[in-house]
């Protein structure tokens, strides 16, 4: 491997295991950069070089507001007045901090390009500004932008994308009709096998399982790290630092949640129990927010009671939608959120312990912002429509729909009839399997941190990261 300079997200949290990477790599003789937050994750990064995007306190609304002017010349296409609004803590600020923090973000991540020149910039899942900041940046430079995030399967492996969308590089270069992967090289991606890298990844897995401590104490001892981070390392207690929340705003929002389970369990009628799946009806899953999966990647869809009111008015009259509330996110809403739903004439709202795999089955079609559920409603054959971006949109130019009015023509077109081929449903299954590179990558969380920064996992994901920087860099910045 040639030497490189090779930058990180260290800000987000997979940043351990970028920094066990960067290590790595350092040792090999590559320079190693990166952009941080405050003192995230410190312990990854503190021996590479930095800089933080996370901005200050000392810009003036003027120099703000001329930064402004002068962002949107150059970065306008990348709807640059949307991305305070897309990211889940920044949206909640006031409008002079949102607007305060777009500015700074591009002018450290320019200043971080400018001063490294990274030839590659690997990152996480695209979910915050600071994302989108760096996709827009390093896009404007000729930089390629890898964002690494885990497919959708229970494989030990993960995927990349090369944009702000689901584009799962490797798979779409195999769709393509060509069937090849046109690499710097001219070779095909090596197959992984899946079943070695399971044998590396799930034992780690396996043993955490079989521990004794409940969820409570999981809670606990994570309440515990949280205040030693603020308190003794002082992470999230400087104000270039918006992503880390104070230990007890943890507590605050599990606390709500608890409280809003005892508040909807008052009222058992809220949702239909029994289903007469005799009736012809399309299926909405409810997404878990604030997430990617909405403010990011449906972020003109991000607020659902106003999507099903929609989707209500767009579905043929004698089709119901049944509206199915994602378990894990089962108190999060308010018992208004429910009531405002369940008031649409057309609309019925479904028990969250009713499983989806029965909704599926029996569905006339399934209607998402682009998510798993609407990749597994195309392998079992149902038609399938996505509000936003789905990585299994380019099987079919009928499955994306870019309106209420094309969704509302789209359902009455492919009422009896599929909106894709199933052949080709079938290929880019092969070729989504085909494009995944072994190893686990996720956040760090208490729960997997043993076994996603074990010596095996790392090593798998090092060498897939590896094999990326052979494909994506051209021959003429070897």
């Amino acid at each position: 491997m040639v030497m490189l300079s090779i930058g990180f997200d260290f800000v987000c949290d997979e940043a351990p295991i970028f920094g066990s990477i960067a290590r790595r790599l350092a040792s090999d003789g590559q320079f190693i950069s990166g952009l941080t937050m405050g003192r995230r994750w410190a312990t990854y990064w503190q021996d590479f070089e930095t800089v933080s995007v996370g901005g200050d306190n000392d810009w003036s609304i003027s120099k703000v507001e001329s930064e402004l002017v002068r962002i949107e010349k150059i970065y306008g296409p990348y709807l640059t007045s949307s991305l305070p609004a897309r990211d889940r803590f920044i949206r909640k600020l006031p409008r002079d901090k949102q607007r305060r923090i777009l500015a700074q973000s591009f002018d450290a991540v320019e200043r971080y390009f400018d001063k490294y020149t990274p030839d590659i910039y690997f990152s996480s899942g695209i979910a915050y500004l600071y994302h989108m900041v760096t996709y827009a940046v390093a896009s404007t430079r000729g930089i390629p932008h890898i964002s690494i995030s885990s497919p959708p399967s229970a494989l030990p492996a993960f995927i990349y994308s090369v944009t702000a969308r689901k584009d799962y590089r490797v798979a779409d270069r195999l769709f393509e009709p060509k069937h090849t992967i046109e690499t710097a090289h001219e070779v095909p991606l090596q197959q992984v096998e899946i079943s070695k890298a399971a044998d590396a990844a799930a034992p780690h897995y396996e043993k955490y399982n079989k521990k004794s401590f409940g969820r409570a104490q999981l809670q606990l001892r994570e309440l515990i790290l949280r205040l030693k981070s603020w308190y003794l390392d002082g992470v999230g207690r400087r104000t270039d630092d918006y992503i880390t929340q104070h230990p007890i705003w943890y507590v605050a929002r599990d606390i709500r949640k608890y409280l809003r389970l005892i508040q909807l369990q008052l009222h058992p009628k809220l949702f239909d129990r029994c289903i007469d799946y005799d009736q012809p009806f399309s299926l909405f899953a409810l997404q878990v927010q604030p997430e990617a999966s909405t403010i990011i990647h449906a972020h003109w869809h991000d607020d659902q009671t106003r999507t099903i009111e929609n989707i209500s008015k767009s579905i043929p009259a004698d089709l119901l939608l049944y509206v199915k509330e994602h378990p894990s996110a089962f108190g999060n809403n308010s018992l208004r959120f429910y009531n405002k739903i369940k008031a649409l004439h057309n609309v019925r709202l479904i028990n969250p312990r009713i499983p989806v795999c029965s909704l599926l089955e029996k569905s006339t079609c399934i209607i998402s912002f682009g998510g798993t559920i609407g990749w597994e409603a195309l392998q079992l054959g149902k038609p399938s429509f996505t509000l936003g971006d789905g990585f299994y949109n380019r099987i079919s130019g009928d499955i994306f729909c870019d309106s209420y009015e094309m969704l509302a023509q789209q359902l009455r077109r492919f009422r009896n009839s599929s909106n894709y081929s199933q052949a080709d449903v079938e290929r880019y299954s092969k070729c989504l399997k085909e494009g995944l590179l072994p190893g686990v990558f996720a956040p760090c969380s208490l729960a997997y941190r043993d076994m996603i920064l074990s010596e095996d996992n790392i090593n798998l994901v090092l060498a897939g990261i590896k094999r990326i920087i052979e494909m994506e860099l051209p021959v003429m910045r070897r």
